[in-house]
């Protein structure tokens, strides 16, 4: 099975005819799609993908590293690194990853020893903190780092590596690997049953040992901002879940975002049956920036239901927010007095670019409280079918105070009678610039949507434009069950604030991206804000 999936992924499968026969190409391509597609060829990738990256010793690897400063005026000095240092966590990293896996081979060791070891020595250096990155805890960090990863890769490919070890085509620990290159004959190779396993390479390795500051001055005390430049199919997704792991060990809450929704979820499952043997679940998250906002605007109770019971005078002890603690749970529980830990947040995010960009830095995301009754749909209605009568906002809000609707809403409500105006007037403004308003709908998931970074939000509004979308929709007989889907958009939309995104401050801010090198001075100018000046070129 091993040798076929071999085969595919190099197109040699079968011989090539005169006419009406498959090209080269072509056989090649459908091979790779059979291979991709079908778990049984896994373990072919995983050599395929050991094959690809770098080969190069530690050493040069560690020679070839730059790392940077920029400051406020684009300035760009060198930035402190001890390459000897990194050379040592990573041989004690190297001979704790050994050591782990050969227990395992021998049968000294479960999976789960591991990660009880692992867990062990985190907990034995009680609460972390970022201001108090001690070299006493980032000499623990090349071993922690050896045992997470030693648990992925047997987890991962362990039992393949096994059977492929005892396999009967093995011979003096390789498999013979016979290829059909072309009709005329076949060649022979070796691969080495360690090209079975996944596992790191020295560049991933590296990244993190310099990311979490192991190399930093003995005497300094401080995890800083960093960033990591690391190139295309040099497996982010490893260093960021590993990270992920280490930082959760340490007693953080870790947030790893990405701009895309599809690549963070994928992220996620290839690490999410570590997260939960090392007990990570609670603390480490994967989501986009969007999603990353929400939960922070979310955290003391749903903004958008609180103001609903406010407004409807229903605002109780239970629901006050001021009520709810506002620390999120900490993976070690309580300090020494007994008292809740404080658990800091770090940012891990993919792509940061992308994020600290023009078209990220400097937007809000907003959070309406729609609140729907049949008088307010009525109004909106109304508002809609005669918006090409009136061509004035003061025309359309003439004439809706004089409705029936407007009028029960007031006497209903009269303590916000103001801001049922001031929705009001922004409806009849808005209504006349629909026209302009690009939005997309998607027929499956019966909602209206705006494209965020490189893919679709269907939980944003702009606006009661959003609202008129849904309307035009309806009358397009696009909508399913346009009733019931429109008394959840056609409401006052109650603004219950507003979140910036250059205001987000966790503890610090890690990252990776392809890129960081040919960032401009804008770019740089808004990391500066962001407390980011250091990047590292692997």
């Amino acid at each position: 099975l091993f040798k076929l999936g071999m085969e595919l992924q190099r197109g040699t499968v079968g011989t090539l005819g005169s006419e009406g026969k498959l090209t080269p190409e072509d056989q090649q391509r459908v091979g790779r799609v059979l291979v991709r597609e079908f778990k049984q060829f896994s373990d072919v990738l995983t050599s395929i993908w050991n094959e690809t990256v770098a080969k190069q010793n530690v050493e040069y690897t560690v020679n070839d590293i730059v790392s940077k400063s920029i400051t406020c005026d684009s300035c760009s000095d060198d930035a402190p690194m001890d390459t000897d240092l990194l050379l040592r966590g990573f041989r004690q990293y190297q001979k704790q990853y050994d050591a782990w896996f050969n227990q395992w081979y021998a049968g000294d060791a479960k999976l789960e020893d591991i990660a009880q070891k692992c867990m062990a020595d985190a907990a034995d250096l009680g609460l972390c903190r970022t201001n108090m990155w001690t070299w006493e805890l980032r000499e623990k960090i090349p071993c922690l780092l050896g045992g997470v990863f030693a648990y992925f890769t047997i987890f991962k490919s362990g039992e393949s590596y096994k059977i492929l070890e005892s396999s009967s085509q093995r011979s003096n620990g390789v498999i013979t690997d016979t290829r059909s290159c072309s009709t005329n004959g076949d060649t022979t190779s070796a691969i080495s049953t360690d090209q079975m396993l996944i596992k790191p390479h020295s560049i991933q390795v590296l990244s993190i040992l310099r990311m979490l500051g192991y190399d930093m001055p003995r005497e300094e005390e401080d995890l800083v901002n960093h960033l990591m430049q690391i190139r295309t199919g040099e497996g982010k997704s490893m260093i960021l879940g590993a990270c992920s792991v280490i930082l959760g060990l340490l007693g953080f809450n870790v947030r790893c975002i990405c701009y895309s929704k599809y690549l963070s979820n994928r992220d996620f499952v290839l690490f999410e049956e570590i997260f939960s043997a090392f007990g990570m679940v609670s603390c480490i998250k994967y989501c986009t920036i969007t999603e990353y906002c929400d939960n922070t605007v979310h955290v003391n109770g749903d903004v958008r239901n609180l103001t609903g019971e406010l407004l409807v005078g229903n605002m109780n002890d239970h629901s006050n927010p001021l009520k709810v603690s506002s620390q999120p749970s900490n993976c070690f529980g309580l300090t020494s007095n007994n008292t809740p830990a404080v658990t800091e947040e770090i940012l891990l995010v993919d792509e940061v670019d992308v994020f600290f960009g023009k078209d990220f830095y400097g937007q809000t995301r907003s959070y309406p409280h729609f609140f729907c009754t049949p008088e307010s749909k009525a109004i909106i209605q109304s508002i809609w079918e005669n918006r090409s009568k009136f061509h004035t906002c003061t025309e359309r809000y003439a004439d809706v105070v004089k409705s029936a609707a407007y009028t029960h809403i007031c006497k209903a409500h009269p303590d916000w009678e103001f801001l049922l105006e001031h929705e009001v007037q922004k409806m009849c403004r808005q209504v006349g610039e629909f026209e302009n308003h690009e939005y997309k709908f998607d027929r499956a998931l019966n909602s209206v949507g705006y494209p965020i970074m490189d893919g679709m939000d269907y939980n944003c509004f702009y606006g009661y434009l959003t609202a008129f979308a849904y309307l035009n929709e309806a009358r397009k007989q696009n909508l399913r069950n346009s009733d019931k889907t429109l008394d959840r958009f056609l409401g006052l939309q109650i603004n219950c604030g507003s979140y910036l995104y250059s205001e987000i401050k966790p503890a610090c801010i890690l990252g990776v991206s392809g890129t960081v090198q040919a960032l401009g001075k804008y770019e740089w100018d808004v990391m500066n804000r962001y407390g980011i000046d250091i990047y590292t070129r692997m």
